[in-house]
C-alpha cells in the first residue's frame, strides 16, 4: 500500500435503529471520539454513515445529521441511504462509495478505545503485503445475562492477547480491507441468513490464500443483550444460519441430519473452556450459576432451531430474518 493512506470508515446505522432510545446519544459520543481520533491521525479520512431508506429511525438519523453539522465538515462525514439493504448490503454499499484506499468496517452499536484507528491502520504501514486486517472484538459484561451470552459466543474476550498473527475469522464490526480488495469479493449477500457472511467472506478469502491478521490491540467493545428474550431469539437466528451455511456444504441427507448434534457439542465445549478459562485467569470472582443455565438453555434452543431449520427451511428464513 502507498506511504500515505486515505481511510473510508464505513458504519452501518441499522443496529442503532433497532435500539434507538438506548444507543443514539451513545452513537453520538461514539462519533466524537473518531473525530478526535481523526484528527490526531497523519490521514485523510471520511466517515459515511449507511442507512437502509425503507428502516431507518427517522428521529435517529435527524437527531444524528444535526449534531454531526456542528462537528463534521461536509467532506468528512456523509449520510448514504440506501433501498433494501440488509446490514452487509449496506456496508457493501458503502464501499462502493468509499473514496479511501482503505476502508474500515465498524458498527454502530460498538464503542472503540481512543487509540483503535491508529492501531488498526498501523501493520498497513509497516508491511505492504497485508491487504486485510482484523482488530479485537469483545463483549461487555456487567449482567448475569450478559455473561451468560459470553460463555457461548465467539468474542475475544477470553483469548490470549497475541501479536499480530493470522487468523481465520474476523467481524465486521472491526476490520479493515484494502479497497481494491474488498470490491472483488464484498460481503456475501444470502437472503435466507442473518449473520454468516463474515464467515463466508473469511472463507472466500482463505481459498484464495489471502491472509487475515489480528491485530489485538485495536479493541471495540460490543453491545451487550439487555433482555433473556434477546438472548434467546439471538440463538434462534443462529441455530437456523449455521444449519442454512453447513447444507451448502453437505449433500449427504446423513451428514445434515447431524448437523444439530454437530453444533450442541460445539457450543457445549465453547461453554465448558470458557468457564475454565475465566476461572483460570481469574477475571472475576465467580462465574453466577445463573449464566451457566443461561448458557446452557441458549445451546439447547439453537440446536432445536437447526433441527427446524431442516425439517422446515422455508418458515424459519421468513419467520425469523428480522431477528
Amino acid at each position: 500500500m502507498d506511504k500515505f493512506i486515505d481511510v473510508s470508515i464505513v458504519i452501518e446505522l441499522d443496529n442503532t435503529c433497532f435500539h434507538h432510545n438506548e444507543l443514539s446519544e451513545k452513537f453520538s459520543l461514539q462519533l466524537l471520539s473518531l473525530n478526535k481520533q481523526i484528527l490526531e491521525s497523519k490521514y485523510r479520512f471520511e466517515i459515511l454513515v449507511c442507512y437502509s431508506i425503507e428502516t431507518v429511525n427517522n428521529a435517529l438519523l435527524t437527531n444524528t445529521k444535526k449534531f454531526s453539522e456542528k462537528k463534521f465538515a461536509s467532506s468528512q462525514l456523509k449520510f448514504l441511504g440506501f433501498y433494501n439493504a440488509c446490514y452487509y448490503q449496506l456496508k457493501n454499499n458503502g464501499a462502493e462509495s468509499a473514496q479511501g484506499n482503505l476502508i474500515i468496517f465498524f458498527d454502530s452499536d460498538v464503542t472503540c478505545e481512543i487509540d483503535w484507528l491508529e492501531k488498526l491502520i498501523r501493520p498497513f504501514k509497516e508491511n505492504n503485503n497485508i491487504k486485510v486486517v482484523a482488530g479485537r472484538t469483545e463483549l461487555v459484561t456487567e449482567t448475569t445475562i450478559q455473561q451468560g451470552q459470553l460463555l457461548v459466543t465467539f468474542f475475544d474476550n477470553c483469548k490470549k492477547i497475541k501479536s499480530l498473527h493470522v487468523t481465520k475469522k474476523f467481524f465486521a464490526n472491526n476490520v479493515a480491507f484494502e479497497k481494491e480488495l474488498f470490491l472483488k469479493y464484498r460481503f456475501p449477500i444470502v437472503q435466507k441468513t442473518a449473520r454468516t457472511s463474515c464467515a463466508q467472506l473469511a472463507e472466500n478469502l482463505f481459498l484464495d490464500n489471502i491472509n487475515i491478521y489480528k491485530q489485538n490491540q485495536a479493541i471495540v467493545y460490543h453491545r451487550s443483550v439487555s433482555k433473556i428474550s434477546e438472548l434467546l431469539l439471538r440463538s434462534i437466528t443462529e441455530g437456523r444460519d449455521i444449519t442454512m451455511h453447513k447444507v451448502k456444504k453437505y449433500k449427504s441427507p446423513f451428514k445434515r441430519a447431524k448437523i444439530p448434534i454437530k453444533l450442541f457439542s460445539e457450543k457445549f465445549n465453547l461453554l465448558t473452556c470458557r468457564v475454565s478459562w475465566i476461572k483460570r485467569h481469574g477475571h472475576t470472582a465467580g462465574i453466577p450459576i445463573a449464566s451457566c443455565v443461561i448458557a446452557f438453555v441458549y445451546i439447547i434452543i439453537m440446536s432445536i432451531s437447526a433441527s427446524l431449520t431442516l425439517l422446515l427451511p422455508k418458515y424459519m428464513c421468513s419467520r425469523f430474518f428480522k431477528i
